[in-house]
């Protein structure tokens, strides 16, 4: 004779039981919840604190080397040697060469400052030398006007001179006060 399976009765099992392996998978859930959750936003506050401390050093070198990086790239590379053009007023030459002659003391590369006729290259006798206008403290502010709304062109008559004498008085009138125009001027500077 052969025995038959034996089932469970089903009035002894409890409908409301969960199994064994459930219940370990919750546990271990409840675990994560409970520590190590908390554990990973700690670990992840303090990482964001410390990259939060750097961040302004971070973004100032990343500043300063893109603004060197924006110069080379104006400059051009043949053999060993980097070239850069650039204009300055020829009474400026002097203090230019004095400049480059200090940045490459104690390095090992050499700065060499060759004045250079910009009538010698067609491209720069086209494109002609640029506009430079002498300012102090008290021109300065009326050039940065002009030079809003253009700037003259070489050997062109500097417009500031006339800006300096008919601004405020141009200023006067739009307010319909020359003294209110005179008090404004005289806060502004």
């Amino acid at each position: 004779m052969s025995e038959a399976p034996v089932t469970p009765d089903p009035v002894d099992t409890d409908p409301y039981a969960i199994p064994l392996e459930d219940l370990n998978v919750a546990q271990a859930q409840l675990f994560q919840a409970d520590v190590i959750y908390p554990w990973f936003e700690r670990l992840r506050a303090e990482a964001l604190r410390a990259i939060g401390a750097r961040h302004a050093a971070w973004t100032e070198k990343v500043r300063r080397e893109k603004a060197a990086f924006d110069v080379l790239n104006l400059c051009t590379v043949s053999g060993h040697f980097v070239q850069a053009k650039a204009w300055c007023p020829a009474k400026s030459v002097s203090h230019v060469q004095q400049v480059a002659a200090m940045s490459s003391r104690g390095s090992v590369l050499r700065t060499i400052v060759e004045v250079v006729d910009h009538r010698d290259e067609p491209a720069e006798r086209a494109r002609g030398p640029p506009t430079h206008f002498e300012t102090n403290d008290a021109t300065g502010c009326f050039q940065e006007i002009v030079n809003a709304y253009g700037v003259a062109r070489y050997r062109e008559v500097n417009p500031t001179v006339f800006t300096i004498v008919t601004f405020p008085f141009l200023f006067a009138v739009m307010f319909g006060d020359v003294g209110h125009g005179m008090i404004l001027l005289l806060v502004a500077s």
